[in-house]
């Protein structure tokens, strides 16, 4: 698209604003209704797999705090690492002409098994902490990603250029939820990674033989547990409690295994662990 038919798109929804300010304003808060209750499925979703862990009653995910600031400092590395690989892979498509080649749908085919490849890889790789960065899980997400996004431009850009498909309401509600399909499964991955397998690896909190699952504003939802050993702590999902945030000694304590009320381990399960039953 040149910079004359950019110029000329911004200059039609700016004439647009200034001729219909009541319907804009409309079509500005409908997008603002839409960008709320998006934020709060994809929050739903971003805590799903980690409440199901430990059947948590869905409807709390609103009153969980979690740092947005820490998260948006996370999630735009990515964003920016996506982007680059993404910049890369279509570089390296460019150069060695594969699309002439092998033809633009055999490409296609391709880039589809390189993705599902990456994807199971990186499931399989999960839970393994030890392996240096280049063969980490996180690592073959954002490659499968770049993939994915460059599978959308060519896709986009042969139907526009060849006009092989008429845009219609039909085609946008198809591309619309392939969107919101691919996106959620990213959000719930990425919430998977970050809470579920953190609740194997990471520092677990205690207060009054109480495990802490997760903390509101003012309060801590806590489960009973009792330690078996010193690496070890076994938590009963099904007594849960909110206690007072204030003067709670919390400690913490990195536990290598944690069972389940019917002594099933985390670590000992990684399967079961993966498609949350435990």
């Amino acid at each position: 698209m040149s910079n004359k038919e950019n110029k000329s798109i911004i200059k039609t929804i700016w004439n647009f604003m200034n001729k219909s300010p009541i319907l804009s304003a409309i079509i500005i808060s409908f997008a603002a209704i839409l960008g709320t209750q998006g934020y709060k499925l994809y929050t739903y979703i971003y805590w799903l797999p980690y409440f199901k862990l430990f059947e948590v009653p869905t409807y709390y995910f609103e009153d969980v705090v979690f740092d947005k600031y820490e998260l948006f400092l996370e999630v735009t590395p990515k964003i920016i690492l996506v982007i680059l690989l993404f910049i890369l892979f279509n570089f390296l498509e460019k150069k060695s002409k594969l699309e002439t080649k092998l033809g633009f749908f055999p490409l296609l085919l391709l880039n589809l098994t390189e993705t599902m490849m990456l994807f199971f890889l990186s499931i399989i790789l999960v839970t393994q902490t030890s392996l240096p960065i280049f063969l980490s899980h996180h690592l073959l997400s954002y490659i499968c990603l770049a993939i994915w996004v460059l599978i959308f431009k060519k896709s986009l850009s042969k139907i526009l250029t060849k006009k092989l498909i008429k845009p219609t309401v039909s085609l946008l509600a198809i591309f619309t939820s392939l969107f919101l399909v691919v996106s959620c499964s990213i959000v719930y991955i990425n919430g998977y990674n970050h809470n579920v397998v953190n609740a194997m690896y990471s520092e677990s909190r205690v207060v009054d033989n109480k495990f802490i699952v997760f903390e509101t504003s003012e309060h801590y939802y806590v489960i009973a547990c009792e330690e078996k050993d010193e690496n070890s702590v076994k938590v009963y999902r099904d007594s849960y409690a909110f206690i007072e945030k204030e003067k709670q000694n919390v400690m913490k304590k990195h536990y290598k295994t944690i069972y389940n009320e019917y002594d099933w381990s985390l670590s000992d399960a990684p399967t079961k662990f993966t498609t949350v039953y435990w």
